[in-house]
């Protein structure tokens, strides 16, 4: 059964080269040149995404995103906005009204493709919230979308030739997510986030950025990474959302995991490396440092680590304390011999030691086979 795409754009040569672009035995487009007719369309045939342009005459596409996201009958369908607006303010407010995605014109087609392929995937998998969050009483954004993405951005990590977690364990009392995503058969690709502040701006920059990275990952499908790529896709999402752009301050740590280099790639912004732990002792190698060849090299730091069999990786993210203090690695060490190294059970017990008024920590437990 083919997918449907609602594309909708006031200009027929821009629903010409959407039709030329989306030309899939996958999807059935359909088309619409203005907002009324695109919110009669979509009550009609409930497509599976809609590709909103924001600039048009009469009922622009943040109104017609607003009246879907209200309408029980519409209000789960990914919308992914299109305009040759690039402002930041322009693309939180879009964000804001419950888009999955926003995309500027010109569009690359390979992007798109890549885009709407992965929405619609997240799309088939995502555990919605009841139907009590259309009740009076749930309308708050934030608060829906943290709900519909909280799955999204905290996947399982299910790669067992990989990386070994006897469970994940995670608390995500504030803004700080990770998302996880297995590359191909010997690498996994993790992204740790801390927007700083439960803003709409903030949470907005931290929704695009999980869906750049989702959106550049999907279009190399296959690929052998390493630090070197690692280090291009660093470069081209700082020169993207630059906290100076978006006038929104985050912190984040990246990292590549390779079982058959038996390597770990880390590039931080203003976060801590893991702590690793090897024989109940803490494990200290000397890393080889990298380099983004870029401006971002003064405040972006990159890694490269030789991991062994056995490592467990600790990591423990808090606001802006860009070391780990002392009580942390204290604490791993005594609970992950106490309780012999059961990752679930030293992670739920360190959660219960933390000061859980804190509003951004985290922590998660990996260990390599």
């Amino acid at each position: 059964m083919a997918y449907k795409i609602l594309a909708v754009d006031d200009n027929s040569i821009n629903l010409k080269l959407l039709r030329r672009a989306l030309m899939n035995s996958s999807y059935e487009v359909l088309t619409a040149d203005n907002g009324p007719e695109a919110i009669q369309i979509a009550q009609r045939e409930k497509p599976d995404i809609i590709l909103l342009d924001v600039l048009m005459p009469e009922m622009d596409g943040y109104e017609v995103c607003s009246h879907l996201k209200s309408d029980i009958r519409t209000r789960r369908i990914p919308i992914i906005f299109l305009s040759a607006k690039n402002d930041s303010v322009d693309k939180a407010r879009g964000l804001a009204l419950g888009a999955v995605d926003y995309l500027t014109k010109p569009f690359d087609p390979v992007e798109i493709n890549a885009r709407i392929r992965n929405h619609l995937e997240n799309n088939d998998h995502l555990l919605f919230d009841s139907e009590d969050s259309g009740k009076p009483g749930h309308e708050n954004w934030f608060g829906n979308l943290f709900g519909r993405y909280s799955r999204l951005l905290e996947e399982e990590i299910t790669s067992p030739v990989l990386i070994r977690s006897e469970q994940k364990f995670v608390n995500t009392l504030g803004t700080i997510r990770y998302q996880a995503q297995r590359l191909n058969e010997t690498q996994v690709y993790l992204m740790f986030f801390n927007g700083l502040e439960n803003t709409p701006e903030s949470f907005a920059v931290e929704m695009m950025v999980s869906h750049f990275i989702r959106g550049y990952l999907a279009a190399c499908p296959g690929k052998d990474w390493d630090c070197q790529a690692l280090a291009q896709m660093i470069n081209v999402l700082m020169e993207n959302f630059s906290p100076d752009e978006y006038r929104t301050a985050f912190t984040f740590q990246t990292a590549l995991i390779d079982s058959a280099r038996m390597d770990l790639c880390l590039f931080n912004l203003r976060q801590p490396h893991p702590m690793m732990i090897m024989n109940g002792a803490r494990f200290e190698p000397t890393p080889e440092k990298i380099k983004l060849g870029s401006e971002f090299d003064r405040i972006v730091q990159g890694e490269r680590i030789h991991l062994a069999s056995g490592l467990i990786l600790a990591f423990y993210l808090r606001g802006l304390e860009t070391r780990l203090p002392a009580y942390f690695t204290n604490l791993c060490l005594s609970l992950l011999n106490e309780t012999n190294n059961h990752l679930d059970e030293s992670a739920r017990r360190i959660l219960n030691e933390l000061d859980t008024t804190d509003e951004d920590q985290m922590v998660l437990f990996l260990q390599i086979p």
